[in-house]
């Protein structure tokens, strides 16, 4: 399984969040059946609906329910998992970008420079 959340921080109840985060897992979580829309739209900030239904999305799915989903964590990727797999499209999230302190991947051999059309 893959993710589909490009998720940038950790959320959680006690965790430091990110706004563009708590978007993207209240679409997912809606999309899932685990969270439903407020009449007044969404609100980029935690609250205790989503933590249910964070919990509620890993109950259902086998997994530690402790509320917290980590980028490139289970949780993650199990919503990558299910989202692709039901034909469910990813939410709207801006690409996320590389911190200068991750490790970067190397290209396929058929992606590299030394390949590409000049």
């Amino acid at each position: 399984m893959y993710s589909l959340l490009n998720l940038r921080k950790t959320v959680g109840p006690s965790y430091n969040v990110d706004p563009e985060d708590v978007l993207t897992l209240k679409k997912a979580l809606n999309k899932t059946g685990h969270y439903k829309m407020p009449d007044f739209g969404l609100a980029p900030y935690p609250d205790t609906p989503l933590m249910k239904g964070i919990k509620s999305f890993q109950k259902d799915t086998g997994l530690k329910q402790d509320s917290i989903v980590k980028p490139g964590g289970p949780t993650e990727k199990m919503f990558g998992g299910l989202l692709s797999s039901n034909g469910l499209t990813q939410p709207h999230q801006k690409p996320r970008q590389r911190q200068p302190w991750e490790a970067t991947q190397t290209p396929p051999k058929d992606q590299s420079c030394k390949n590409r059309p000049r």
